[in-house]
């Protein structure tokens, strides 16, 4: 197969079920089942086409696996254990050659290293919906704190230093 749409007679759900069953090591097969039904339980329902792993649905599927629990390390090493079946469709001819993966690898690097070993607390995500439910309401309170949390947040996680050596217009 030479045809890189998300409409190949495989679905990448398929396809990455007979790449995992082909895998010789039992123990990396099991690696990469792990990471696949990570990412299964994260997607949501529906077809799962080669252009479900762009770079904002990764990035989406890592954040959602710290916000369950998972340490930085665990996302990591899913994310490149889903690469690597990804990459298998790709030298197959049947998905594109992409740079999502690595991008995503690259931004999880980037993160504090205190998030390494140490899952998220269940409640965090929730505390931190909460905060921007309240934050963005009509009734909120114009407060510096709060949008620079709130910006920091949205820019993708800026660290103090970057917020210092932001530049208003």
């Amino acid at each position: 197969m030479t045809e890189h749409s998300s409409d190949t007679s495989i679905s990448a759900r398929d396809y990455f079920r007979v790449k995992i069953d082909e895998t010789p090591n039992k123990a990396t097969a099991r690696s990469l089942s792990q990471a696949f039904t990570a990412f299964t339980a994260w997607y949501p329902a529906g077809s799962l086409g080669f252009t479900s792993f762009s770079e904002d649905n990764l990035r989406q599927w890592t954040a959602w696996l710290l916000s369950e629990g998972y340490t930085l390390k665990t996302a990591a090493y899913y994310l490149k254990n889903l690469s690597a079946l990804y990459g298998r469709a790709v030298a197959d001819g049947i998905a594109a050659p992409a740079t999502a993966f690595a991008d995503v690898r690259t931004r999880l690097k980037s993160l504090p290293e205190a998030m390494s070993d140490t899952p998220a607390d269940a409640d965090t995500f929730s505390r931190l919906q909460t905060f921007v439910r309240q934050a963005t309401s009509a009734a909120a309170q114009p407060a510096l704190a709060t949008d620079i949390v709130l910006y920091a947040i949205l820019a993708g996680g800026l660290d103090f230093d970057a917020i210092a050596a932001t530049l208003k217009d």
